[in-house]
């Protein structure tokens, strides 16, 4: 439940953190005021059922409010070098929040897409994680 805590926390105390990481997060986008102007890095699976439409919602909300939202569709197949180039041109792109989905399906191997109840919610970490260049940006990120 990392993600919901890392949006739990960013909407209780919007001062406390000078960016954030949210991997296949969900929370009730009506209460995603605070996240206006955060510097946010989001990452979904489109084929996860409760967090892309989640993160969709809540891009909406702060989108309104005036937060620009850079995205990408990203392949969850890609090599080490196919994301760390999609990070850094998302990152060039200077925008507070930078939201990255995934194909759906394309985050399931072998045996987890070819069953019928695959799930890309748990699928999405073991990718997201390792995508070098997204720590950097929440590290270079200020207040």
């Amino acid at each position: 439940m990392g993600a919901m805590m890392t949006l739990g926390l960013n909407i209780k105390y919007p001062d406390l953190f000078a960016a954030s990481w949210v991997v296949a997060g969900q929370w009730p986008s009506a209460q995603a005021a605070p996240l206006t102007g955060k510097n946010l890095w989001v990452t979904v699976s489109q084929g996860d059922t409760k967090a892309y439409p989640g993160e969709n919602a809540i891009m909406s909300v702060i989108e309104k409010a005036g937060t620009e939202v850079g995205r990408a569709v990203w392949d969850g197949r890609s090599t080490a070098a196919k994301f760390a180039a999609d990070v850094k041109a998302m990152a060039a792109r200077k925008t507070t929040v930078n939201y990255a989905t995934f194909l759906k399906g394309s985050t399931l191997t072998g045996d987890q897409a070819k069953g019928s109840n695959a799930v890309e919610h748990n699928s999405t970490w073991p990718i997201a994680y390792t995508i070098e260049g997204i720590r950097e940006w929440i590290f270079q990120q200020h207040k």
